[in-house]
């Protein structure tokens, strides 16, 4: 698997993935793993496994954050925006794609489900929300959407299952939780789907 460097309260990390070194910053405001480990196993699932990218997708990051998965996936994609709520993390993300010179993602600030509403069809989307799952709204907007896949990562299994539920049209295809915080019962899951 690749190696991750991913602090949590640093201001500097480095993901690398399939030989794809990204040196990313994380400001205070900034959600990260705290355990980088499982952090790059499930990364590693959503990224190379489950996204199944070709070089021509258009590729959606919802809660995007410094836009670690973002980066990740842009190398095999034909282009990828991530969409966030907090500012400081998307001024994070503009400037770890500047840093490591990756052209082809932008990063979008502003309300994950006013965003999406106003932006073109996506061929892949995956979503990685804060512990409450996604605005519902845009769980609303995703259903009707046409991507071939949503990958879900989700810290919390209770919201992401509403979120699935909500998810009409949708199947599950795979699930695979990681075991984040060891001796809790804490999680970090991975649900796909497709139509």
């Amino acid at each position: 698997l690749p190696s991750l460097s991913l602090p949590c309260h640093l201001s500097v990390a480095t993901r690398t993935i399939s030989g794809f070194s990204t040196p990313v910053n994380l400001s205070n405001s900034t959600l990260a793993s705290n355990d980088p480990d499982v952090a790059v196993d499930s990364s590693d699932t959503v990224i190379v496994v489950w996204s199944e990218l070709a070089s021509t997708d258009l590729v959606y990051a919802l809660c995007t954050g410094a836009g670690t998965i973002a980066l990740s996936v842009a190398p095999r994609a034909g282009r990828v925006v991530g969409f966030e709520s907090v500012a400081e993390a998307v001024a994070d993300a503009r400037a770890n794609a500047e840093a490591n010179g990756i052209a082809n993602v932008e990063f979008r600030a502003g309300d994950v489900a006013d965003l999406l509403e106003s932006a073109e069809p996506a061929d892949v989307v995956i979503a990685d929300p804060g512990r409450t799952g996604l605005p519902r709204r845009a769980v609303l907007r995703l259903a009707g959407a046409p991507p071939r896949r949503i990958v879900y990562a989700s810290c919390a299994v209770e919201p992401q299952a509403r979120d699935v539920a909500r998810l009409t049209g949708w199947r599950v295809v795979r699930i695979q939780p990681f075991d984040m915080v060891p001796h809790t019962p804490h999680v970090e899951n991975l649900v796909l789907l497709e139509r």
